[in-house]
Protein backbone atom coordinates (compact mmCIF):
# COMPACT_ATOMS: atom_id res chain seq x y z
CA UNK A 1 0.00 0.00 0.00
CA UNK A 2 1.40 3.64 -1.31
CA UNK A 3 -0.21 7.06 -0.33
CA UNK A 4 0.00 9.00 -3.48
CA UNK A 5 2.31 6.81 -5.11
CA UNK A 6 4.81 6.61 -2.24
CA UNK A 7 5.94 5.71 1.03
CA UNK A 8 5.88 7.68 3.50
CA UNK A 9 2.84 9.68 2.99
CA UNK A 10 3.53 13.28 1.96
CA UNK A 11 4.11 15.86 4.56
CA UNK A 12 1.41 18.28 5.24
CA UNK A 13 2.23 21.62 6.25
CA UNK A 14 0.13 23.77 8.57
CA UNK A 15 0.60 26.15 10.92
CA UNK A 16 -1.08 26.24 14.11
CA UNK A 17 -4.64 27.57 14.08
CA UNK A 18 -5.04 26.66 10.30
CA UNK A 19 -7.95 24.18 9.58
CA UNK A 20 -6.86 21.00 8.07
CA UNK A 21 -9.30 19.92 5.19
CA UNK A 22 -8.20 16.31 3.56
CA UNK A 23 -10.32 13.96 0.96
CA UNK A 24 -8.49 10.58 1.49
CA UNK A 25 -9.41 7.86 -1.42
CA UNK A 26 -8.90 4.62 -1.02
CA UNK A 27 -8.31 2.67 -4.32
CA UNK A 28 -8.02 -0.63 -3.08
CA UNK A 29 -10.53 -3.82 -2.92
CA UNK A 30 -10.74 -3.86 1.09
CA UNK A 31 -11.61 -1.28 3.35
CA UNK A 32 -8.63 0.94 5.28
CA UNK A 33 -7.99 3.55 7.66
CA UNK A 34 -5.65 6.76 8.39
CA UNK A 35 -4.54 7.37 11.62
CA UNK A 36 -2.52 11.30 11.86
CA UNK A 37 1.28 10.59 13.74
CA UNK A 38 1.93 13.67 15.66
CA UNK A 39 -1.67 15.62 15.33
CA UNK A 40 -3.43 15.45 18.70
CA UNK A 41 -7.34 16.11 18.65
CA UNK A 42 -8.11 17.58 21.78
CA UNK A 43 -10.98 17.08 23.47
CA UNK A 44 -11.91 14.50 20.67
CA UNK A 45 -10.73 11.08 18.97
CA UNK A 46 -13.52 11.13 15.82
CA UNK A 47 -10.93 11.35 13.33
CA UNK A 48 -7.91 9.13 14.96
CA UNK A 49 -7.84 6.26 12.29
CA UNK A 50 -9.37 3.67 14.68
CA UNK A 51 -11.47 2.19 11.63
CA UNK A 52 -14.91 1.02 13.50
CA UNK A 53 -13.98 2.26 16.73
CA UNK A 54 -13.14 6.25 16.69
CA UNK A 55 -13.01 6.76 12.92
CA UNK A 56 -15.52 5.27 10.19
CA UNK A 57 -13.44 3.00 7.92
CA UNK A 58 -12.59 4.43 4.58
CA UNK A 59 -14.37 2.11 1.86
CA UNK A 60 -13.40 0.12 -0.74
CA UNK A 61 -12.85 2.27 -4.14
CA UNK A 62 -14.65 5.17 -1.99
CA UNK A 63 -13.40 8.53 0.23
CA UNK A 64 -13.53 10.48 3.21
CA UNK A 65 -13.22 13.88 4.21
CA UNK A 66 -11.62 14.86 7.03
CA UNK A 67 -11.21 18.14 8.46
CA UNK A 68 -9.84 19.59 11.86
CA UNK A 69 -7.85 21.92 13.62
CA UNK A 70 -4.39 22.28 13.76
CA UNK A 71 -4.60 23.77 18.07
CA UNK A 72 -3.49 22.73 20.85
CA UNK A 73 -2.50 25.72 23.16
CA UNK A 74 -5.21 28.71 23.63
CA UNK A 75 -4.76 32.14 25.45
CA UNK A 76 -8.23 33.37 26.25
CA UNK A 77 -7.92 37.11 26.92
CA UNK A 78 -9.13 37.64 31.07
CA UNK A 79 -9.44 34.42 31.93
CA UNK A 80 -5.96 32.31 31.35
CA UNK A 81 -5.00 29.73 29.32
CA UNK A 82 -5.60 25.52 28.03
CA UNK A 83 -3.64 23.49 26.02
CA UNK A 84 -2.67 19.88 25.36
CA UNK A 85 0.61 18.54 26.71
CA UNK A 86 1.82 15.30 26.63
CA UNK A 87 -1.53 14.42 25.32
CA UNK A 88 -3.23 15.71 28.68
CA UNK A 89 -5.60 18.29 28.47
CA UNK A 90 -4.53 21.49 30.70
CA UNK A 91 -6.45 24.02 31.70
CA UNK A 92 -5.13 27.11 34.01
CA UNK A 93 -7.20 30.10 34.28
CA UNK A 94 -9.78 31.80 36.81
CA UNK A 95 -12.57 30.22 38.17
CA UNK A 96 -14.59 32.21 35.28
CA UNK A 97 -12.78 30.43 32.82
CA UNK A 98 -13.39 26.22 34.70
CA UNK A 99 -16.99 27.68 34.95
CA UNK A 100 -17.14 28.13 31.30
CA UNK A 101 -15.65 24.62 30.68
CA UNK A 102 -17.82 22.19 33.25
CA UNK A 103 -14.89 22.00 35.17
CA UNK A 104 -15.96 21.10 39.26
CA UNK A 105 -14.15 23.68 41.22
CA UNK A 106 -15.46 22.04 44.58
CA UNK A 107 -13.08 20.24 45.68
CA UNK A 108 -10.53 23.03 45.90
CA UNK A 109 -13.30 26.21 46.37
CA UNK A 110 -12.81 26.88 49.97
CA UNK A 111 -8.95 26.79 49.85
CA UNK A 112 -9.35 29.03 46.87
CA UNK A 113 -11.07 31.30 48.81
CA UNK A 114 -9.14 31.18 52.05
CA UNK A 115 -5.76 32.69 49.75
CA UNK A 116 -8.75 35.17 47.93
CA UNK A 117 -9.88 36.76 51.37
CA UNK A 118 -5.95 37.08 52.00
CA UNK A 119 -5.31 39.23 49.11
CA UNK A 120 -4.37 36.73 46.81
CA UNK A 121 -5.11 36.49 43.56
CA UNK A 122 -5.85 32.76 42.58
CA UNK A 123 -5.12 30.66 39.74
CA UNK A 124 -6.49 26.97 39.34
CA UNK A 125 -5.19 23.64 37.47
CA UNK A 126 -6.90 21.50 36.04
CA UNK A 127 -5.52 18.17 33.99
CA UNK A 128 -8.04 16.25 31.70
CA UNK A 129 -11.09 18.33 32.80
CA UNK A 130 -10.14 17.40 36.68
CA UNK A 131 -9.08 20.13 39.10
CA UNK A 132 -5.87 19.29 40.55
CA UNK A 133 -4.17 22.39 42.12
CA UNK A 134 -4.21 25.58 42.86
CA UNK A 135 -1.60 28.80 42.49
CA UNK A 136 -2.04 31.64 45.09
CA UNK A 137 0.03 34.70 43.66
CA UNK A 138 0.22 37.90 46.43
CA UNK A 139 2.16 40.80 46.07
CA UNK A 140 2.13 42.50 49.31
CA UNK A 141 2.68 46.40 49.86
CA UNK A 142 6.21 46.71 50.99
CA UNK A 143 7.39 48.81 54.07
CA UNK A 144 8.99 51.44 51.48
CA UNK A 145 5.47 51.75 49.58
CA UNK A 146 4.14 54.67 51.45
CA UNK A 147 7.32 57.02 50.67
CA UNK A 148 7.88 56.01 47.32
CA UNK A 149 3.72 57.11 46.76
CA UNK A 150 4.53 60.46 49.10
CA UNK A 151 7.56 61.64 46.74
CA UNK A 152 5.36 61.15 43.83
CA UNK A 153 2.64 63.57 45.46
CA UNK A 154 5.55 65.35 46.22
CA UNK A 155 6.41 65.85 42.81
CA UNK A 156 2.96 66.45 41.04
CA UNK A 157 1.59 63.43 40.49
CA UNK A 158 -1.44 61.31 41.13
CA UNK A 159 -1.22 57.90 42.07
CA UNK A 160 -3.76 55.07 41.44
CA UNK A 161 -3.96 52.14 42.26
CA UNK A 162 -5.91 49.69 40.34
CA UNK A 163 -6.93 45.52 39.92
CA UNK A 164 -8.73 43.22 37.97
CA UNK A 165 -7.97 40.40 39.74
CA UNK A 166 -9.23 40.86 43.89
CA UNK A 167 -10.32 43.78 45.38
CA UNK A 168 -8.82 42.79 48.70
CA UNK A 169 -5.29 44.07 47.49
CA UNK A 170 -6.97 47.91 47.21
CA UNK A 171 -7.69 47.63 50.96
CA UNK A 172 -4.50 47.12 52.33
Amino acid sequence: MTINGGIPGPTIKAEEGDWVNIKVSNNMDVNTSIHWHGILFPGRNDQDGVPNLTTPPIKAHGSLKFRFPLKEFDSITGQSIKGVVNQHHIVIGNIHLFESLDIDTKKLKERAESFREDGATVVLVAVDNEITGLIAVADPIKETTKDAIDALHHDGLKVVMMTVDNRKCLSE
